[in-house]
């Protein structure tokens, strides 16, 4: 039998595993006797790339195909998956498997978790942010009113299945894009993490050292996760570089050249630690140092998109509490500080600083 490799536990629930065998990982973590359909959702870019892996490995007895893309992430897709889950006849009985990067992943679970009032269902995430981030905390939702994951909800899956060979098939700039997410791990919790995953362009790691690396990410994310799995308070400290990225990343939606989400978060993370410098007197040097670092990984730091709109958008932030945004900043490298209410003029600084 091939080797499965348990990287954390979630909750005290379900396991994260890496394996080169889906089958091997369902089979020795489920009790897959206990399910009378398996169904695939996934996208169109997956299914073209894996579906020799799918047919042999899972052998379902239905997919539904997605297209893929940020833009699709809303309520029409939505109704098309619960429709499709009615058409296909599942019941409470039935398991969904999902694969493919944090769009899909987060429109199907919050499909599952919907229908029937919840059905189980299995992250296999096929894209690396999704590895080391996306897939693990029970996150589910769609863009909605302008406004990016307004509905959604916390919904736990039965098991996560990392697979690096998926990797094998991504686009260069999504590969290089999710690398943001793993500098913003090593900035909130680990600054010898930060600096490991920096010493060189993405495309430059080796598959042993990329395997180390969505460990290490999965490691500091679970570690938060056990702490506060409904981000009442810890786990905010993954929303760094996201108050002013997902905003961006919001209004680019909205222009002829979106910026992919590690796109929009890394020029949100050199936001937010500039927010960090006047906040908390981290040296200005930091800020300099994740500058280059993020250029020398291929990663942007500004934006020529429009301030004003940016700063709207935060109208629409998810954490606000009595009109006022909780965010997340760094005291240093490495450690990172959640609720911190700022002023306006500070916040408006700061987008000026990327927008610039």
């Amino acid at each position: 039998m091939k080797k499965i490799k348990i990287c954390a536990k979630v909750n005290n629930s379900y396991f994260v595993v890496v394996s080169n065998s889906i089958k091997t990982s369902l089979y020795s973590n489920i009790t897959m006797s206990n399910y009378s359909r398996i169904g695939v959702i996934t996208d169109e870019n997956v299914k073209q790339h894996w579906k020799s892996l799918i047919n042999r490995e899972i052998k379902p007895n239905f997919t539904i195909t997605l297209e893929p893309g940020e833009k699709h992430k809303n309520i029409k897709t939505l109704q098309f998956l619960w429709s499709a889950l009615v058409k296909e006849r599942c019941d409470k009985s039935t398991l969904l498997l999902i694969m493919g990067g944090g769009v899909i992943g987060d429109m199907a679970a919050l499909a599952a978790s919907t229908y029937l009032r919840g059905i189980d269902f299995i992250h296999i995430p096929t894209t690396i942010i999704s590895q080391v981030d996306s897939s693990m905390g029970g996150k589910t939702a769609i863009n909605f009113s302008g406004g990016k994951n307004i509905i959604g909800l916390f919904s736990q899956p039965k098991l996560v299945i990392i697979n690096s060979q998926f990797l094998s098939t991504l686009p260069e700039r999504d590969f290089i894009s999710g690398f943001a997410e793993i500098i913003k791990h090593g900035l909130i919790a680990d600054k010898d993490y930060y600096h490991f995953c920096t010493l060189k362009h993405p495309l430059e790691f080796t598959k042993k050292e990329i395997a180390e690396i969505i460990t290490g990410s999965c490691r500091i994310k679970t570690e938060i996760l056990n702490k506060d799995l409904l981000q009442k308070n810890e786990r905010k400290l993954v929303l760094f570089g996201h108050t002013i990225g997902q905003a961006l990343e919001s209004v680019s939606l909205e222009s002829s050249t979106p910026l992919l989400h590690g796109e929009a978060i890394a020029i949100g993370m050199v936001a937010e630690t500039f927010l960090s410098v006047k906040k908390y007197n981290l040296p200005h040097k930091n800020l300099t140092e994740l500058e280059k670092k993020l250029v020398n990984c291929g990663l942007p730091t500004r934006t020529k998109l429009s301030g004003k709109q940016v700063e709207k958008k935060l109208i629409l932030d998810k954490k606000i509490i009595n009109g006022k945004i909780p965010w997340t900043l760094l005291k240093k490298i490495g450690n990172g500080v959640f609720n911190v209410f700022l002023q306006k003029k500070q916040i408006q600084n700061a987008i000026q600083y990327i927008c610039s």
